[in-house]
């Protein structure tokens, strides 16, 4: 028997001669399964669909998912398996063996024959990002996954394969905090990205271009006049106002006339008069809210978003955006004073609203709360009732109803760009736009500029979108 024993030892010596390096220096141990992969039916139509050849793994423990994906590429394809092989750092008491787990993954790998197309790479994650040269089809990501380094890994990885190829991972739903479902969920919306999911795999893809999203390719053109707004601090100044109500315009070009306001008219988009078709595309894979978001919210969406394109594209710093229901209660001279103060306290801000709410007939209609899309990440919930007086004319605030009355920073109108050519419609803008991340906003601690109380009615985009007691169905 002892023997036999050394016969093998000399026979698996001269077999690991033959092989390319690391793997032939390894102290040959017995094949171990062990692993949690569970993405084959996601990645095998993914790589084989795409042509993928190239592939970079980064996090591979003992070689299950890196054996099944090497075993997936054609005969010439070729894995990169990222790893320390030190286990992560909750696994301090892991049962498994830690010291040989860099031995166990090349002998796993000599035992299915696959040296040849996995190529381990024993370093971090970040080291590996920093040091390697090549261009990937696709990245495999399933590291350690607290948020810190699976955004780090995001941050990193990508550009190995941005324009061209795919970034996918694993445990989308991992852990109770689901760090690794925050983490991709914010880095698709900080880079224009949509997650696709399918258990717990995850994959990225990119979006397409401003033009050829459907929220801004059914956006209004816009035609402005070349004229100072008549108030410091603000490039132009827009009215949205339907065709429809001519009354409403005429009382608003007389408010603003009187007040030495030089003003931009611009025709809203009505939503009851969109198409089926338009509105299906407006929604993309959200077809149920179709049917159950209203017109009103829809027309007011395209309205201020067309608005918002436009301010961006004529390259504003600061635009007020009225729409025709506005009640002018204090001296607006007051507006450039606010600008100034709140530049000095955040330079970095994005919407400042001329009121502190939306006011009804008791006073202010609370926010009653979000309507996310899925997979959109949010902060806790508290943060949105969040009011953070900042001095005496100023408070920083986190939601609210109405679109009465809003100033736009450049950045701003960049932030709102950004996220609304890469997302569909999915509720009312005022419900809307609290979830754009990052999104730095502010208002008045008085009713400089509001909403008529009484006179005339709303367009109804601050209202709850799908009450159904409000109107029948749009279809």
């Amino acid at each position: 028997m002892r023997k036999i024993f050394i016969l093998f030892l000399s026979l698996s010596a001269v077999l690991q001669a033959d092989l390319p390096p690391p793997y032939d220096k390894v102290d040959l141990l017995p094949f171990n399964p062990h692993g949690w992969y569970q993405n084959g039916d996601s990645l095998e139509p993914l790589i084989k669909n795409n042509h993928v050849k190239v592939i970079i793994e980064v996090g591979s423990w003992l070689g299950a998912s890196t054996r099944h994906i090497a075993k997936t590429l054609p005969e010439d394809g070729i894995v990169y398996a990222v790893d320390h092989w030190m286990g992560s750092p909750n696994e301090d008491n892991s049962p498994y063996d830690i010291a040989n787990l860099y031995q166990q993954f090349l002998s796993n790998v000599i035992h299915e024959n696959l040296t040849h197309k996995i190529v381990p790479l024993r370093m971090s994650s970040l080291e590996a990002a920093s040091t390697l040269k090549i261009r990937p089809d696709l990245i495999y990501i399933d590291a350690t996954h607290d948020y810190e380094n699976v955004r780090a890994d995001l941050i990193h990885w990508f550009p190995f394969v941005k324009g061209h190829g795919i970034l996918c991972g694993d445990d989308y739903n991992w852990g109770e905090d689901l760090s690794v479902k925050r983490a991709v969920d914010t880095f698709a919306l900080e880079n224009n990205l949509t997650v696709h999911t399918n258990g717990w795999f995850w994959r990225l893809e990119e979006v397409a271009s401003l033009q050829n999203t459907p929220l801004f390719r059914h956006a209004i053109p816009i035609k402005t006049s070349p004229i100072e707004s008549g108030i410091q601090g603000i490039d132009c100044i827009y009215v949205i106002n339907l065709d429809e109500r001519p009354e409403r315009w005429e009382r608003m070009k007389a408010l603003c006339e009187e007040l030495g306001l030089h003003v931009n008219r611009v025709s809203a988009v009505n939503g009851w008069n969109l198409s089926r078709e338009v509105v299906k595309d407006l929604f993309g894979p959200y077809t149920e809210r179709s049917t159950q978001i209203r017109g009103g919210p829809i027309g007011c969406m395209m309205s201020h978003l067309s608005v918002i394109r436009d301010a961006y594209e004529k390259g504003y710093n600061c635009v007020w955006i009225l729409e025709d229901d506005a009640a002018f209660l204090e001296d607006i001279h007051e507006i450039p004073e606010l600008i100034s103060e709140l530049t000095a306290y955040d330079p970095q801000w994005d919407i400042l609203f001329t009121d502190q709410n939306f006011r009804n007939e008791n006073g202010y209609t609370p926010f009653y709360g979000l309507d996310p899309r899925p997979h959109q990440p949010l902060e806790h919930l508290s943060y949105y009732s969040e009011r953070k007086k900042i001095s005496d004319h100023l408070m920083q605030i986190h939601s609210r109803y109405a679109t009465t009355s809003i100033l736009w920073s450049r950045k701003g109108l960049e932030k709102a760009t950004h996220f609304y050519s890469t997302h569909y419609m999915w509720t009312a803008i005022d419900i809307d736009m609290h979830t754009i991340p990052g999104l730095r906003e502010y208002a008045s601690t008085s009713d400089i500029v509001s909403n008529l109380r009484v006179g005339f009615e709303s367009d109804g985009a601050w209202e709850s979108s799908l009450n159904p007691n409000r109107d029948k169905p749009r279809y």
